[in-house]
């Protein structure tokens, strides 16, 4: 009988708590224990505890004590439990639910700042109007062999090849956030290829020689495409992701992105304008992915 009182005991506090869960008592008194053994201050008092399996992480407990036993009982039964309930009615639980946020799984192209335009576009257009004289001050007061250096070509390499690299590993070999994340800078990377790409050929810029009239904007050509530098706007598109979900990776992601745009103005393969707008790009294309967290996470990637 007290094995049957005990299965009772469970489905009516299982009812009482949610009925589409599976519920468990930590009451040792409801397995017959006397009340010293049940840790329990008072025989004739006990609080239940309702914990739900780890599935969901939520928890329940009986806002009073119920009384379960009469005065002078020195045992806690399961009868007894399921009797106090009863007659207790529908005691009060309060919940510790974490809240629930349903993944948003919709495209967003995100809010429109109208008041960025205006200061990317000014910042541009300074370092446009610098681009000669930045370019002659480096090359008079930085040695060539510095400049082409192993430890430059090196960073310049990562910016070009390490980026994609580093989001297949982090989709690959990661687990959880970290494989969302890689997937959100694999697509990062592909969206702003996509956008560098076509500025490229839009503008048709030449790439600094060091010699005079290097830097011209020659239209739309599959010929010249300095404007704008891809190397630093893909570095900069995976700081922006990576670095938002990782805080801890933040600085040390925008400090390397700054090393490989400079690697590239250092080899000649880029004015300072084009990484500057690279890097603009690369952190616009950046928040643009985050706002879509939900929709790529849905995006399985296994092999």
């Amino acid at each position: 009988m007290g094995s049957a009182g005990s299965v009772t005991v469970l489905l009516i506090l299982g009812m009482l708590a949610s009925p589409a869960s599976a519920w468990h008592i930590d009451a040792a008194g409801a397995r017959g224990l006397s009340a010293p053994e049940a840790g329990v201050a008072s025989p004739r008092m006990l609080s239940l505890s309702l914990d739900r399996p780890p599935v969901s992480p939520v928890s329940a407990r009986v806002a009073a004590p119920i009384r379960v036993a009469p005065p002078g009982a020195e045992r806690v039964t399961a009868q007894a439990v399921g009797q106090a309930v009863r007659q207790s009615g529908s005691p009060r639980v309060a919940y510790n639910r974490p809240p629930i946020t349903k993944l948003d799984t919709r495209i967003h192209f995100g809010r429109f700042h109208p008041e960025r335009l205006p200061v990317m576009a000014l910042a541009t257009t300074i370092a446009l109007a610098n681009d000669d004289r930045a370019m002659r001050a480096m090359h008079a007061r930085i040695p060539e062999s510095v400049r082409r250096s192993w430890p430059v070509r090196a960073t310049s390499l990562i910016g070009g090849v390490g980026v994609p690299v580093a989001a297949g590993a982090m989709i690959f070999l990661g687990h959880g956030r970290l494989h969302d994340t890689g997937k959100m800078a694999l697509t990062a990377v592909v969206v702003n290829a996509a956008v560098v790409t076509s500025l490229k050929i839009l503008t048709g810029r030449q790439r600094p020689d060091g010699l005079d009239g290097a830097g011209g904007f020659h239209g739309p050509s599959l010929v010249y495409d300095s404007f704008p530098s891809g190397h630093a706007s893909t570095a900069f598109a995976l700081a922006t992701v990576v670095g938002k979900r990782h805080r801890e990776w933040k600085w040390w992601l925008y400090g390397g992105a700054t090393l490989v745009a400079a690697s590239r103005v250092l080899l000649d393969a880029h004015h300072p304008s084009d990484v500057l707008a690279g890097a603009l790009i690369g952190i616009e294309v950046g928040n643009l992915v985050l706002k879509n967290e939900g929709a790529i996470a849905r995006i399985s990637i296994r092999f």
